[in-house]
């Protein structure tokens, strides 16, 4: 899925600092960006079901995830919604064109161990990690490493 002759949907990775748990709409211009369910397949960002953008990653044994989009915030997920089996997904309505939107996973690792309990309150690093299906990556050095010469 392109949006335009040759052109990549999204680039991958931007670490971008997270806006807070409870956010699910965000404001943009006098409109909000909408999160549904979505599928877990395909893996990585597809068109999605009436103009949304299905985001999709097989992250084994994480506690949770969060989408995150520039200019548009952080998305926490659920598992009883946006969990099937391994693969967090959720698709995403926005309030503007999708072409060239950055985006990155927020990803709340396992406890660390094999006998790590469930009941376990131990603070984890929450990580941001590209995703792995992404057609193209950005980055600060992104100019120089894509020149052609």
């Amino acid at each position: 899925f392109v949006a335009g002759p040759s052109l990549p949907l999204f680039l991958g990775l931007h670490a971008l600092p997270p806006r807070g748990p409870n956010h699910m709409a965000h404001a943009i211009v006098g409109k909000t960006a909408r999160v549904g369910a979505g599928r877990p397949y395909p893996y990585g960002c597809s068109e999605g079901v009436g103009g949304a953008i299905n985001f999709s990653l097989n992250a084994p044994g994480s506690l949770g995830a969060s989408l995150v989009i520039e200019g548009c915030g952080t998305f926490p997920l659920t598992p009883l919604r946006n969990r099937t089996s391994t693969v967090w997904h959720c698709d995403v309505t926005l309030p503007f064109p999708a072409a060239g939107v950055r985006y990155a996973w927020l990803v709340d690792p396992p406890a660390a161990g094999a006998d790590a309990v469930a009941e376990d309150t131990t603070p984890r690093q929450l990580r941001f990690i590209v995703d792995p299906c992404a057609r193209v990556l950005d980055s600060a050095g992104a100019e120089v490493w894509n020149k052609r010469s």
